[in-house]
């Protein structure tokens, strides 16, 4: 999990390669989610302060503020780093989105009032994530979501600084390389480029 940040708000995005008979596999991540991050120790003071028992409760309190539904996502990058996200929008897919396409989706204004209710700093983010834990619940209590994704990474995990237009251009090249594969009969050209696109992962990370 990475993020790419426009001027409006934060977009989270990794792309993962790996080449298998010459053919290359996009990895896509199942979690998508808008929202706050939210350090541990900050929910569960606030849960405290509150007397609330459970996190369901804290939600159910925030819900009722605001007037309208969040979840609680702790997201995992391909290191196994945790991150808790506070959320006004979970969705789950199998492929990789363009930061475009996160920004097409709009928060509903109410939502910002959770930075004043819980104390967050720092700007709504756009995450897309390969497993995590996703908790959810309604008015009564009911639990709406209550999920545990997994995806399995490839190539191992790298951070370079990447904007939106960097994060093509590197895809492209990629691809490229892909086509330079099916097209020459350099053994050991083919062999460099399949190593060089199997320990590659892109990473769009830009400050607004």
């Amino acid at each position: 999990m990475d993020h790419c940040r426009s001027r409006n708000c934060g977009c989270e995005l990794e792309v993962s390669l790996k080449v298998l008979c010459y053919h290359v596999v996009m990895g896509g991540f199942p979690i998508v989610a808008i929202g706050y991050e939210v350090a541990d120790e900050a929910l569960e003071r606030y849960q405290h302060q509150h007397h609330f028992a459970e996190v369901e409760q804290l939600l159910q309190y925030v819900e009722s503020e605001i007037s309208m539904p969040i979840s609680l996502a702790s997201l995992e990058d391909s290191a196994g780093l945790s991150r808790m996200f506070l959320c006004c929008y979970v969705d789950t897919h199998t492929r990789v989105y363009s930061c475009e396409e996160l920004m097409a989706v709009t928060a509903p204004p109410q939502f910002t009032r959770v930075k004043e209710i819980l104390g967050i700093d720092g700007d709504l983010k756009r995450v897309f994530a390969p497993r995590g834990t996703i908790v959810s619940c309604d008015v009564n209590g009911r639990t709406r979501i209550w999920l545990y994704l997994h995806q399995r990474s490839f190539g191992p995990p790298s951070v370079s600084a990447l904007d939106c237009t960097s994060f093509a251009m590197s895809t492209r090249l990629l691809f490229l390389s892909y086509l330079a594969i099916c097209n020459t009969d350099d053994h050991m050209f083919n062999s460099l480029l399949v190593f060089s696109i199997l320990f590659s992962t892109v990473w769009c990370n830009s400050e607004t």
